[in-house]
């Protein structure tokens, strides 16, 4: 399981820990046939654990909301410290009792436009980022779960799933993030049957996708700005 970011520092990265989207809120809320609820907070280029961004609950399929990202699971007993996951494998939703929930009525769309992955290097891990050859927005396939604060409040906290990689990916990492088609996202979200929506939890084409060293200021929240995803010199030292 991964840990949450504390925002605002430099922390040690995770598969998938920072994703980005970029874009007019208009432009998603016609991709995804949902309306943004609440006030737009803008594009991000390193959106990372503990933060908020827009998510599609598969309760209201109509609706864009502004959550957290690290998911803490229903097993969090009320005195103990949450571990917040911002990732989930594939596996553990399709195989382990304790996930099957999840699976089952807690699914939800995260729109995204590319995401960085670390990759192990002879002189450190070096960040990458990855999106669509096409440079659309488009939806990681995810989990929530909602719990009440000390105040009685609801929040809601979500997870990305993550599977297999495909050939690209498995140059960078061991694994990657469930991308969605867009006929798969419907699926993912109104499917009632694991069997059907697990079918759904494979790599995404690797001739769809392209990735290249970006800088290493991704690492820290602190920094977001579209530089963030330009392609460096590998060999440069940030």
């Amino acid at each position: 399981m991964n840990k949450s970011a504390e925002g605002g520092k430099e922390t040690k990265q995770f598969m998938c820990g920072r994703y980005t989207l970029a874009g007019k809120m208009v432009d998603l809320e016609k991709q995804f046939r949902a309306k943004l609820e609440g006030e737009a907070r803008g594009q991000s280029y390193n959106i990372a654990p503990s933060q908020k961004s827009p998510v599609i609950l598969n309760i209201e399929p109509e609706k864009l909301r502004y959550e957290t990202w690290g998911l803490i699971p229903f097993w969090t007993k009320p005195d103990e410290k949450p571990r917040a996951l911002i990732n989930t494998r594939s596996d553990s939703l399709l195989e382990k009792p304790g996930f099957r929930r999840y699976i089952q009525h807690k699914r939800c769309l995260i729109p995204a436009s590319g995401f960085f992955e670390w990759k192990d290097e002879a002189a450190g891990k070096q960040p990458w980022y990855i999106r669509l050859k096409s440079r659309e927005n488009f939806a990681f396939a995810g989990i929530w779960e909602e719990y009440a604060n000390q105040d009685g409040e609801l929040i809601y906290t979500y997870s990305i799933i993550t599977t297999g990689p495909n050939k690209l990916m498995s140059e960078i990492h061991n694994r990657m993030p469930v991308i969605l088609s867009g006929e798969a996202e419907e699926l993912w979200l109104k499917g009632n049957q694991p069997s059907q929506t697990g079918t759904l939890l494979v790599p995404y084409p690797d001739e769809d996708v392209e990735a290249w060293p970006v800088s290493k200021k991704v690492n820290s929240p602190a920094n977001n700005d579209a530089s963030l995803i330009e392609k460096i010199d590998p060999g440069t030292l940030f």
